[in-house]
């Protein structure tokens, strides 16, 4: 775990009471003395504030994900904090359950929210800094693997269906990194959470139905979908290397899922 995260624990320790005294004094005196951290408080209290007032689902049984997310917003240009966007859009979808918790406590996932708010910007590179479990929802098998070899790039990809959600995860192997673009269907499925574990690249470029990830060896990531209308969903995953680019489609049956 970086400084970073470190610190960012800290302060949601702090705000959510789960820190002991001591620590709480020591989260205390660094605010005190950083006024980055300051503002990263201020943020953490008024995302809480905002989120807190929205009627929530409960997470879908089966499915336990632990996420630190922070989505790499535009510039300090927008003069309104990316809560307030969060709010609008779930005040018109009162039916969209997010099922995934911040270590915080806070129910919300990252690149959903970064997505439907445009707080992530199409098309563009961003690092997102998160962290979670890559376990698989509820089933103890894949529906479907595929292993992907593009010159000295490897990836191996693996898709879990489990009621409503669908999982695919993919994990970064070979002596170089490449870029893993993976596409699908708009209408049947779309993006809940992005989750980043392992080490390598963390960028992502995004436009609806397509996710472009600079995926380096040893990098792990895992990406959680929200099954709409469909019996069966199909993910056509690419790697591209420097030698060359390979692509192979991932399709399982979503016949179990919740109506």
């Amino acid at each position: 775990m970086s400084l970073r995260d470190e610190q960012e624990r800290r302060i949601q320790d702090m705000l959510e009471g789960t820190a002991s005294p001591g620590e709480a004094a020591e989260t205390r005196a660094w605010l005190a003395a950083s006024a980055e951290g300051r503002a990263r408080e201020q943020d953490l209290r008024e995302t809480f504030a905002a989120l807190g007032a929205l009627a929530l689902e409960e997470p879908p049984a089966g499915l336990t994900a632990s996420i630190m997310a922070q989505v790499a917003a535009e510039p300090r240009r927008v003069r309104e904090p990316w809560w307030a966007a969060v709010s609008r859009s779930f005040a018109r979808r009162p039916a969209w359950g997010l099922g995934y918790a911040f270590a915080a406590g806070v129910a919300v996932g990252a690149l959903a929210l970064g997505l439907a708010t445009g707080a992530l910007s199409p098309a563009r590179h961003a690092d997102l800094p998160v962290t979670a479990t890559l376990a698989p929802p509820g089933a103890a098998a894949p529906g479907a693997t595929a292993a992907l070899a593009a010159g000295a790039s490897e990836v191996a990809a693996a898709l879990w269906i489990h009621e409503d959600l669908a999982r695919l995860r993919v994990e970064g192997a070979g002596r170089e990194p490449g870029t893993l673009e993976i596409a699908w269907d708009e209408a049947a499925c779309g993006v809940l959470a992005l989750h980043w574990s392992g080490a390598g690249g963390r960028r992502v470029e995004s436009e609806p139905g397509r996710l472009s990830l600079a995926l380096g060896p040893g990098a792990r990531c895992a990406i959680d979908f929200e099954i709409r209308e469909a019996t069966q969903v199909a993910f056509g995953v690419t790697l591209r290397s420097p030698s060359g680019e390979i692509h192979r489609e991932l399709r399982a049956g979503a016949g179990g899922r919740r109506r």
